[in-house]
């Protein structure tokens, strides 16, 4: 499953989608993280993270 479409559905059931990245990406600016899986394989999107919150 891509992210995008987890994406979607996520804000479709009434969340905030925040930042959505490969695993490792997301505040790494803040916490230098060194992602242990590769963000693509075989052209698929690998492990992945999202950041969300409940809307109000």
């Amino acid at each position: 499953m891509n992210s995008n479409i987890v994406s979607g559905e996520l804000e479709e059931i009434g969340f905030d989608v925040l930042e959505i990245g490969p695993e490792g990406s997301i505040n790494n600016k803040i916490h230098n993280v060194t992602p242990f899986y590769p963000a693509t394989n075989y052209g698929y999107e690998n492990v992945w993270e999202v950041l969300c919150r409940k809307k109000i």
